[in-house]
């Protein structure tokens, strides 16, 4: 019983419900954007790097959205909260009253440092039922690329033009 509630159902929710987070988050800092010269205070502040998260988030969260190759996502999301982790733990430790990782919304560190932990134990308790998902076709893996250029790509160009 215990496995059947820990695969399956159970990861379907989590990986929605991490997903939406992850998309929350990349819009929320994209809303926040801004170049600030006076704001570069380290190297995830500069512009470049700060498109590259907000590009991450969408991948990422569209990646677990869309179900396809779900172990792959689980153990990307895995590492990906793990090194948010680790920058929200930092900023804390630090003394800083906002992380900037909602954007303008005013969260502490400390509370996103609870909602990546949150987000690791919950994604290394459940898993995807069924590891059959591994082979992914050569369509679904071509659905995905064109997924990513489509979400991520297309905005990415857009700051440049």
């Amino acid at each position: 019983m215990e496995c059947a509630q820990r695969g399956g159902r159970g990861f379907l929710v989590v990986r929605i419900a991490v997903g939406l987070i992850l998309l929350f988050a990349a819009f929320a800092k994209l809303d926040g954007f801004r170049f600030d010269p006076l704001a570069r205070d380290g190297l995830l502040a500069l512009p470049r790097a700060q498109i590259a998260v907000i590009e991450l988030k969408l991948f990422l969260g569209l990646w677990l959205l869309s179900g396809l190759a779900q172990r792959w996502a689980r153990y990307a999301a895995l590492v990906f909260f793990g090194m948010l982790a680790v920058g929200s733990l930092y900023m804390a430790l630090e003394g800083r009253s906002h992380c900037g990782c909602f954007g303008r919304v005013p969260i502490s560190p400390w509370w996103t440092f609870g909602l990546d932990v949150a987000a690791i134990a919950l994604l290394a308790w459940f898993r995807p039922a069924s590891f059959a998902d591994l082979t992914i076709s050569q369509s679904r893996l071509l659905e995905m690329a064109a997924i990513c250029v489509l979400f991520v790509g297309v905005p990415f160009a857009g700051f440049f033009v």
